[in-house]
């Protein structure tokens, strides 16, 4: 079995110490932290900033992929990954998506050894891809969920690959 937690707990912080007058201070896993930090080979452009109750991640890669990340969740976490993808992309048929996402996440896993659960990520996606649908929510593993959605224009698609506990 492939283990996909720990993709959420990466970016989440332990619990522990004096309460803090925070959002996040009652959660299981406490606040967010950054899923990926400032100085990878391949980002040029990072930043992190927590909102309210939910943190909101942007990354520029070097060939122009755009991520942005929004965790949120307290004792229930979702990670929401929005890819940025230039181009026009509203012909792709809806076997692409799948493929794409399995191909980003793959890239990912290969940005460092912190990162290498991505890859596993991919491998289920691809071993998935007969289930996956475009707007429905479906179960990687008991516990781990996975929802893809694309919305488009003439100058890019982006892809919404939403990471859950519960469908």
């Amino acid at each position: 079995m492939i283990f996909l937690p720990c993709l959420f707990f990466g970016g989440i912080q332990s619990c522990g110490g004096p309460a803090k007058p925070e959002p996040f201070s009652c959660c299981l896993y406490g606040a967010p932290e950054p899923v990926f930090h400032a100085g990878l080979p391949t980002v040029k452009a990072h930043s992190f900033r927590l909102d309210g109750d939910k943190a909101e991640e942007e990354l520029s890669f070097s060939d122009g992929l755009r991520l942005s990340l929004i965790q949120s969740g307290c004792d229930h976490i979702r990670q929401e990954f929005h890819f940025h993808l230039a181009g026009d992309f509203r012909s792709a048929p809806e076997e692409f998506w799948a493929g794409e996402a399995a191909r980003i996440f793959d890239r990912l896993g290969q940005i460092g050894p912190e990162y290498l659960s991505y890859r596993s990520l991919a491998q289920a996606i691809s071993q998935n891809t007969s289930q996956i649908r475009l707007g429905e929510s479906v179960a990687l593993q008991e516990g781990f969920y996975f929802k893809m959605e694309v919305v488009f224009s003439s100058a890019e698609a982006v892809l919404l690959i939403t990471l859950s506990e519960h469908s």
